[in-house]
């Protein structure tokens, strides 16, 4: 037989929550979660207040977020709850879990037997509150001038140790101070200092086992930051200047060709981003001349071959009564390059532009200089300071400056 039940029928309910002790000892090894069920027992009593015979009953709990109305957060069915001279115990949360944050109030609600749920629902105390400290857990605190967890100890310097991992100073100059470590401390640490030295500077050391990088705010330079020796590498500096040469001591290159650009110098160089490649080179011009023209063209370029560049060869030698023997004049050639990471190769080449005399470049060498732009860019102008050329001028009768490597009038073809 059923038997219909009403609030006043419920004497007395218990709640308790079963949390394990040790999950608030701090020097613990471990943490153990606490369990995520609540333990509540009550008694059932009929209209005339006598205990409800032994046997088994169906009871539904649910939670609310109202002490009446609205919809069940959660909801678990006891199909067969032992009931014993009036009492009985369930485990919540044994077959449903009780997935609630418990950060605000809930009201349990309570039907028998498929009948109307009990009232007035009952508002959970303190005990079930004790769920929010399950692992994970976060806390939140809207009260600024109140700290959520506040520990000092005046009559020592540290106030907080977890041994092994955790320390935190507390006064002198170990206020402010938080190190922590593993097993192997003080080989392994972290350690931040908020007065190190007494004077209310801060400083940062992490330790490990090939060596300690330490920040240190008072200094300053390189010793702000200290890294252990070796912890950069070449290819981690992505961003610093380069330099590669090419060169060919005490010999002579013979410049021969009178139709395309001879190669006589390669260098090569492979740039970490983007930036300027300045190429240089220089070297002594030799010839051997019997009087008439003896010229050159020189220029830095890319690829092999083709024809002097209006804009970038340079003419040595001369144009016209070339002394008699052997002669030197010292050459140099520059170009600038904007390059995208990657390797690349220049070539020192020449042409010989006249039929009379031999031409050769004595101890060349060729450099190319990496020049990074993420430091920042440079901005500059060309401005002249000469009027226009003269129009009576013939390139053809001019004689190169061999001091200033300069030489008036295009090549002759």
């Amino acid at each position: 037989m059923r038997t219909a039940f009403t609030s006043q029928r419920i004497r007395r309910l218990v709640f308790a929550i079963l949390v394990p002790a040790t999950a608030f000892a701090l020097a613990a090894p471990a943490w153990p979660a606490a369990p995520a069920t609540l333990s509540y027992q009550g008694v059932l009593t009929d209209a005339a207040g006598a205990l409800v015979p032994n046997g088994p009953h169906a009871i539904e709990f649910r939670l609310y977020a109202a002490e009446s109305g609205g919809a069940p957060l959660w909801s678990e069915n006891h199909s067969s709850v032992v009931v014993e001279l009036g009492g009985f115990a369930v485990v919540l949360g044994s077959s449903t879990p009780l997935a609630l944050a418990f950060d605000a109030p809930y009201w349990l609600g309570v039907s028998v037997d498929g009948g109307a749920e009990l009232t007035p629902r009952t508002v959970l105390t303190a005990s079930p509150y004790a769920l929010a400290l399950r692992l994970p857990w976060a806390v939140s605190q809207s009260e600024p001038a109140i700290p959520l967890l506040s520990l000092r100890n005046t009559g020592a310097s540290l106030a907080l140790r977890v041994s092994p991992g955790l320390e935190v100073g507390a006064s002198g100059i170990e206020a402010g101070r938080l190190q922590i470590w593993g097993s192997s401390a003080p080989n392994a640490s972290i350690l931040a200092e908020g007065n190190f030295d007494g004077f209310g500077n801060p400083r940062l050391t992490v330790t490990g086992a090939a060596g300690a990088m330490t920040v240190t705010t008072s200094a300053n330079g390189d010793a702000f930051l200290q890294l252990p020796a070796g912890s950069i590498s070449a290819s981690e500096i992505a961003n610093e200047p380069g330099f590669a040469l090419s060169r060919q001591p005490a010999a002579n290159l013979p410049v021969t060709s009178t139709t395309t650009m001879q190669t006589l110098l390669i260098v090569s160089l492979t740039t970490p981003s983007v930036g300027w490649v300045v190429v240089e080179a220089d070297g002594q011009h030799g010839m051997t001349s019997a009087g008439g023209d003896n010229l050159i063209a020189l220029q830095i370029d890319e690829t092999d071959g083709g024809t002097p560049d209006p804009e970038h060869y340079l003419l040595s030698g001369y144009a016209g009564d070339a002394p008699n023997g052997s002669t030197f004049q010292s050459i140099r050639v520059r170009r600038a390059y904007f390059k995208p990471a990657g390797t690349h190769a220049f070539r020192l080449e020449a042409r010989k532009e006249s039929p009379g005399g031999t031409s050769w470049l004595w101890n060349p060498s060729l450099t190319a200089t990496f020049m990074p732009t993420s430091y920042g860019g440079v901005v500059s102008g060309v401005t002249g300071v000469g009027g226009p050329p003269s129009s009576a001028a013939s390139p053809a009768s001019v004689q190169l400056d061999a001091a200033r490597n300069q030489a008036a009038g295009p090549p002759r073809r």
